[in-house]
């Protein structure tokens, strides 16, 4: 897999910038997974892995290229405008709601009756 730079754009709005980016696709392997795409993202324009989100990846039937579109931020605290479940998709749950700030819900303990 080969991943080339369609074009960036600054957002000083959301202090993040905006990449478009095209990986080229091996013949004899399938549609990546999205953190393969993230991480040849970040390996390729050296990134801090906490501040990268892949938003959108399509891919045409029949074209062994998909075009994405990411977005990296300056920092964790511009990363919080981001939708939950784009966050949840790139990072998972549990990192997720510690960046949203939300606190595990606690469990309800079942009652047992001893009564017949």
């Amino acid at each position: 897999m080969e991943i080339e730079i369609l074009s960036e754009s600054e957002n000083k709005l959301l202090e993040r910038k905006d990449v478009h980016f095209k990986v080229v696709l091996d013949k004899d392997k399938g549609t990546p997974k999205l953190n393969d795409v993230r991480n040849l993202l970040i390996a390729k324009k050296n990134l801090n892995p906490e501040l990268v989100v892949i938003d959108k990846i399509t891919q045409e039937y029949g074209i062994n290229s998909i075009i994405g579109y990411a977005k990296i931020y300056d920092n964790e605290e511009a990363l919080k405008v981001e939708l939950r479940q784009i966050l949840r998709k790139n990072f998972g749950e549990e990192r997720t709601n510690k960046l949203l700030g939300v606190k595990k819900k606690k469990e309800k303990k079942k009652a047992t009756s001893s009564q017949k």
